[in-house]
C-alpha cells in the first residue's frame, strides 16, 4: 500500500507521523531541512520528482510538502495510492503559515521553499516570509481547486476535515490500517 497526505496543513502531519510510528508503519515526513542531499534537487517540478523518487522505495506514506504539491506524479507512479486530503480552513491555514515564518531556519530559504511559492503564483518571491496574506490565500485557493478538480469522482482521494474527532478511525478505515 502506497499513501499520500496531500494537504497544506501543517499541525496535523505531526499527529499523523506519530500515529503512523505507533503503527510502525513506514512513512516519509516531509523531510531533514539539514540533509545535505537536498541541495542536488533543484528548485522545479522535475526536482522534486527526483527527490521523491529517491525515497519512493521502503516508505508507504508521504507526508505534507513536498508530495502535497506534487500528488499527480504519486497518482502516475502508481494510480492505486490512497490520498488524504486533510481539510484545513483558509484562515486557519494562514495563521498557521504566518507563525511558521517566526521559526528560524539553519538555511533560509529551505529546500523547496522556491518552488512551494512559485507552483501557484507568478512571483519573483522565494521565501515563505515574504509572501503577503494574499499570496498566501491565492496559494490555497488555487491547491484546494486543483486538487478537487484532480481527484472529482476518485475514489481513491478522501477528504477529512481537520478537527474531525474521528480524523484517525476515518483515517485507518481509508487505509485499511
Amino acid at each position: 500500500m502506497k499513501a499520500c497526505v496531500i494537504s497544506l496543513n501543517l499541525s496535523k502531519g505531526l499527529v499523523i507521523k506519530s500515529h503512523l510510528e505507533e503503527k510502525s508503519i513506514p512513512f516519509k515526513y516531509f523531510y531533514d531541512f539539514n540533509d545535505s542531499k537536498l541541495s542536488v534537487y533543484p528548485e522545479t517540478t522535475q526536482g522534486i520528482h527526483d527527490y521523491i523518487d529517491s525515497i519512493y522505495e521502503g516508505n508507504d506514506v508521504f507526508i505534507e510538502f513536498p508530495m502535497a504539491f506534487e500528488y499527480q506524479y504519486m497518482y502516475q507512479k502508481d494510480n492505486d495510492t490512497k490520498f488524504v486530503y486533510v481539510n484545513i480552513d483558509k484562515v486557519q491555514w494562514i495563521e498557521a503559515m504566518n507563525s511558521l515564518k517566526a521559526y528560524p531556519f539553519e538555511s533560509a530559504p529551505y529546500p523547496f521553499e522556491e518552488y512551494f511559492c512559485k507552483k501557484y503564483l507568478n512571483t519573483d518571491v522565494a521565501e515563505i516570509a515574504n509572501l503577503t496574506n494574499e499570496d498566501l490565500s491565492e496559494i490555497y485557493d488555487a491547491h484546494v481547486l486543483a486538487v478537487d478538480t484532480f481527484f472529482a469522482n476518485n475514489s481513491n482521494c478522501i477528504k477529512i476535515d481537520i478537527d474531525n474527532p474521528l480524523f484517525f478511525e476515518i483515517f485507518d478505515e481509508f487505509l485499511s490500517i
